[in-house]
């Protein structure tokens, strides 16, 4: 779900490795810490349709950068 900030709510997030992001599911690359159920994330590489081999999301609540592989 798009947020008035521009970004994305995570929907879930699961032992920081998988996340449901706008409805479509991300694995980490490695593991993706302080990145939490509600958090706001934006996309700086990939999609948030999940039209990409791989993304990078910075989580707007704690500022920290994940990469994941894009389902």
């Amino acid at each position: 779900m798009a947020t008035s900030k521009g970004g994305y709510l995570i929907d879930v997030a699961h032992n920081d490795e998988l996340f449901i992001i706008n409805g479509e599911k991300f694995e980490a690359k490695t593991y993706c810490f302080n990145m939490n159920e509600g958090d706001t994330v934006i996309f700086i590489e990939g999609s948030a349709l999940g039209a990409c081999a791989s993304a990078t999301l910075i989580n707007l609540n704690t500022n920290s950068k994940c990469e994941v592989w894009c389902n």
